[in-house]
């Protein structure tokens, strides 16, 4: 049985993987679900990627987890290989749910720069609304599904979005590094991510050394919520088969 940390993505917490840590639970793995800085119950305001990998490991090392599975979500992808690049032996392996190892570019360093000064003007309630539509397939007709997005990320404070934009702006690239890491990868993307360029993530799956690939139609950004019997089951073969590369 495995050790497992699951870490959640940008105005996220780790609510987004109750169904998740339960159904792994019940496998007889041990499961820590993390507030990044910034979110949830966490109330730390860090400005860098690094500064919340070290937040982690610190946890890690309170809870006496000298290895583990890492899954991270978007964001929480980022902060994994981060984890990776600094503590390599505390890192089993990585699930890469719904992210992606390039730093930002541009375009979306501009379209973070105006995030923060939007929600400095007008708080975070505006913004949460359309975001947590983003989320989802467009192709998705489901009220609860919406809803139980939205709820997700509602209560998000102003500083939390504020400081990880500031990080996700300023973060590495790691995308060089991936075929150094001698651990297993599992790349899950969502054929309806808005947030994820496909031909990106095929490519940097392709780099690394052990990866596993799953694509889901008909889901974005979330398939926590659009699609989880299929993600956690996806999670869970990952898992198996990191036991058996052991």
């Amino acid at each position: 049985m495995a050790d497992l940390v699951l870490l959640h993505g940008f105005c996220e917490t780790s609510k987004m993987w109750e169904g998740t840590k339960d159904h792994l639970t019940d496998l007889g793995h041990r499961v820590f679900a993390v507030d990044l800085p910034g979110f949830g119950v966490n109330t730390k305001v860090v400005n860098s990627i690094t500064e919340m990998a070290d937040d982690v490991v610190g946890f890690c090392q309170e809870n006496k987890l000298t290895t583990a599975i890492f899954l991270g979500h978007s964001l929480g992808g980022y902060v994994i290989l981060d984890i990776l690049s600094h503590y390599p032996s505390m890192v089993q392996a990585v699930g890469m749910i719904h992210s992606h190892a390039q730093s930002d570019d541009a375009f979306k360093i501009e379209n973070r720069n105006k995030l923060i000064n939007f929600v400095q003007e007008h708080g975070t309630a505006p913004f949460l609304k359309e975001f947590s539509k983003q989320l989802i397939s467009a192709k998705t007709n489901s009220e609860a599904v919406l809803k139980q997005a939205y709820d997700l990320v509602k209560n998000t404070r102003s500083e939390g979005v504020i400081a990880a934009s500031k990080a996700m702006i300023n973060r590495s690239d790691y995308r060089m590094l991936l075929p150094t890491f001698n651990v297993p990868f599992l790349w899950l993307v969502g054929r309806d991510d808005s947030f994820i360029q496909f031909d990106e993530i095929l490519t940097q799956a392709a780099s690394c050394n052990m990866s596993m690939l799953k694509v889901l139609d008909n889901v974005g950004h979330l398939s926590l919520f659009e699609n989880p019997t299929k993600a956690v089951s996806v999670i869970t073969e990952f898992i198996d088969w990191v036991s058996e590369t052991d």
